[in-house]
């Protein structure tokens, strides 16, 4: 492994929590730990009326010879309970001390409105097609003319322009119900 970090993920199926009495379970996390991983998950995974398990696992590793204590103190880690498995799903946060902002490289986009789009078709009709395309008499010529001014006129009509700010955080996916819970 090159000087990145890396996230390992997985129902791997191999129970954590016999470390000390499955020699097999003993070899894996040696292995684990020898390539500079850190099991993140501590805590049973799949839980039964009859047994609990640590099967589902997340190793982390920073960059090389960069895991410390105080480091590795920040990592955010935990299981989430619900109905829908007898696995418990794992959550893993690796928090940042940069601010990032997210709208600073808004990208650009082309606003399709109704005037624009008049605009449009205003400006398409203003060229004397049959003139400028029959006056061609190599096809490849005449198309090349043709689709240049059809791109010059696009580009006028419809220039591309920054997202704005407003617009940059909207999340189509996003029901009006779920960004009520996260207003």
């Amino acid at each position: 492994m090159k000087n990145n970090e890396c996230i390992l993920a997985g129902d791997l199926n191999i129970d954590l929590l016999k470390y000390d009495s499955h020699p097999e379970t003993k070899q894996y996390i040696d292995l684990i730990f020898a390539n500079n991983f850190l099991p993140i998950s501590f805590t049973p995974t799949r839980i039964t009326d009859r047994s609990s398990t640590l099967i589902d696992h997340i190793y982390y590793s920073a960059k090389k010879n960069k895991l410390t204590l105080e480091s590795d103190s920040k990592l955010l880690t935990g299981n989430i309970v619900n109905d829908l498995s007898d696995h418990l799903i794992n959550y893993f946060i690796i928090p940042f001390n940069n601010k990032v902002n997210l709208y600073e490289n808004r990208p650009c986009v082309r606003i399709y409105s109704k005037n624009n789009r008049e605009l449009f078709k205003a400006e398409v009709s203003k060229p004397d097609w049959p003139n400028e395309i029959t006056s061609c008499t190599d096809p490849n010529l005449a198309y090349e003319k043709f689709y240049r001014k059809l791109e010059e006129s696009f580009n006028k009509c419809f220039p591309l322009t920054k997202l704005s700010r407003k617009r940059s955080k909207d999340k189509l996916w996003m029901t009006t119900s779920l960004k009520k819970i996260f207003r």
